[in-house]
């Protein structure tokens, strides 16, 4: 199974956002004991939102079942972009709203998830 978690930019480092991945990550694990994780990070090969919409698109048909993580006060639709592509092709989806933002980030989330020493919980 190919889990994919999506998220609003504005929330890269939120503590609130990186406590719901690990949870949603630690389900996973205690459904699927058997399998082992490996995190990989779809990066954009450009800055544009044809780059963007690419990755996003690729991300909709690599994964079994999709969470988005999303901020209310986004300008940007980035990740609900991606949730409708996978609902569209009959992904199940999981999404969660974090409301408040931290004053400072601790970590990028992709850094907390592969376990880098600069990330905090």
């Amino acid at each position: 199974m190919r889990l994919a978690i999506v998220g609003s930019r504005s929330l890269d480092g939120h503590p609130d956002a990186l406590r719901v991945i690990r949870a949603v990550l630690d389900a996973y694990q205690a459904h699927h004991p058997e399998r082992g994780l490996q995190v990989v990070e779809h990066v954009p090969a450009g800055a544009t939102w044809r780059h963007y919409r690419e990755r996003n698109l690729r991300i909709a048909n690599d994964c079994d079942e999709l969470v988005r993580i999303a901020d209310p006060r986004s300008r940007t639709y980035g990740s609900g972009f991606t949730r409708d592509r996978a609902r569209e092709l009959g992904r199940p989806t999981t999404e969660y709203a974090i409301t408040g933002r931290p004053a400072a980030p601790c970590a990028p989330a992709a850094a907390a998830l592969r376990g880098n020493s600069d990330a905090r919980p």
